[in-house]
């Protein structure tokens, strides 16, 4: 039993795993691949944090095999309606219909063409309570401007959280216009990379570096590295457990089985054949408790799931566990058991026959 449980235990870990790492493999499946390069500075932790040159977005322009170049800034500020003040994300933007035509975005209204209009996210419209035509204030510090709301858009991105202006309007709010927060391009033909990239990689300061949008792929690979490697490390200690209790189960069958094994000894056997005695014990105990704790772990991890999707209905949960996986498990827990009964194994061969006691 006490080998059984740390089976389920393990079984019902690995079950879990699966499920997590089989959804976040479809997520990067069913994510588009990002198209969209940002110049960043080499030392922010984010993009709000990052502050590169503006000229930066003329000397990309001048490479050929670019297109869609766009500088923009992210800045906190508050925006000031007739319903109160809420702390929002200003995003300055060169060209508007560029931005939300590379975002995909929905437009209901029309797009800015002015440092006095804007266009606010899906998202932070119903926040505020705002609509189209309402003119609001942006503040940052003691700088503020009036804009008015031009239009809603919907892209599924951070921008449905954000309220876009212009980038002479952003820099009305801060007092660097020499700098934004990141330049962002794309490429005309996908397959020159590596040719394109290189070149404006010679053509940036060293404090500079290029980044790829939407790597989840890259992501996904990460987010699964890590926990097999905490489920390793969970797995070891598991392991270091059935050693000990195969330990307890050999010893107490030569405790309990101290008549019998002099007698085999009177008999003539061997010392092998005591050890082998041991050994196939430790084994047999090993290999029931581990498909049955196989058995309860799994069936566990489902019955838990199932419980937590009544009680959860958005949360959808569904362990499995693989016949490799399964096969790796009872070969290394019979593995664990049979270190565990070494010793054990043979110091009961030293004991002597009852004749030569006698």
């Amino acid at each position: 039993m006490a080998i059984t449980l740390l089976i389920a235990l393990l079984a019902s870990v690995n079950s879990l795993v699966n499920n997590i790492n089989a959804q976040t493999d479809s997520l990067s499946r069913l994510a588009g691949i990002g198209k969209t390069y940002l110049v960043v500075s080499h030392d922010s932790s984010s993009l709000s944090d990052s502050k590169v040159d503006s000229k930066i977005a003329d000397i990309i322009r001048d490479v050929s095999g670019v297109e869609n170049v766009l500088s923009q800034t992210l800045n906190k500020a508050t925006l000031t309606t007739d319903n109160g003040s809420y702390p929002v994300t200003v995003r300055g933007v060169e060209d508007a219909k560029t931005f939300f035509k590379t975002t995909r975005a929905k437009l209901s209204g029309s797009y800015f063409e002015n440092n006095s209009q804007a266009n606010v996210g899906s998202i932070l419209l119903n926040l505020a309570s705002v609509n189209v035509n309402d003119s609001v204030t942006l503040s940052a510090g003691s700088r503020f401007t009036k804009i008015q709301i031009v239009g809603v858009v919907q892209s599924a991105t951070q921008s449905d959280a954000e309220i876009v202006v212009p980038l002479e309007t952003a820099f009305l709010l801060t007092e660097q216009s020499n700098s934004v927060s990141f330049v962002e391009f794309s490429l005309e033909d996908p397959t020159s990379e590596t040719k394109v990239l290189n070149r404006i990689v010679q053509l940036l300061s060293d404090d500079c570096e290029i980044v790829k949008t939407q790597q989840v792929e890259s992501f996904a690979q990460d987010i699964n590295s890590q926990i097999i490697s905490f489920l390793n490390l969970w797995s070891l200690a598991i392991y270091v457990v059935v050693v000990a209790a195969s330990y307890v189960v050999a010893t107490r069958l030569i405790t309990e089985a101290k008549f019998e094994l002099t007698m085999f000894r009177t008999l003539g056997a061997k010392r092998q054949f005591t050890i082998q005695l041991v050994f196939v014990h430790t084994i047999a105990v090993a290999l029931l408790g581990s498909i049955l704790g196989l058995a309860v772990g799994i069936a566990g991890a489902q019955v838990a799931s199932t419980a937590v999707r009544w009680m959860w209905g958005n949360l959808m949960l569904s362990p499995f566990l693989d016949a490799g996986q399964a096969l790796q498990i009872i070969l290394l827990a019979l593995g664990s058991a049979v270190v565990g009964c070494i010793y054990p194994a043979v110091k009961s061969a030293r004991k002597t026959s009852m004749e030569s006691s006698l």
